[in-house]
């Protein structure tokens, strides 16, 4: 997971690995946890630049992890 400024940044200012569950699913309090913040933590579309309306608040599974995906194979 890459951390921008704003969602059209091209410079990410962090980077954290992040393990999904057996399921497949990440959880966003898993990234907090790692960035040690309580900010809210909003995914980007990588293709447009918007963020992500979450269908499963709090939680990525694997089919919008693979949509989500920067063309480096990262998440915004």
């Amino acid at each position: 997971v890459r951390v921008y400024r704003s969602a059209k940044d091209w410079r990410h200012v962090h980077e954290v690995v992040c393990a999904v569950d057996d399921k497949g699913t990440l959880h966003l309090s898993t990234i907090q946890k790692q960035l040690e913040t309580s900010a809210t933590i909003l995914p980007i579309d990588s293709k447009r630049y918007h963020p992500y309306y979450q269908y499963n608040p709090g939680r990525l599974t694997t089919d919008e992890l693979e949509d989500l995906m920067d063309s480096e194979g990262y998440l915004r």
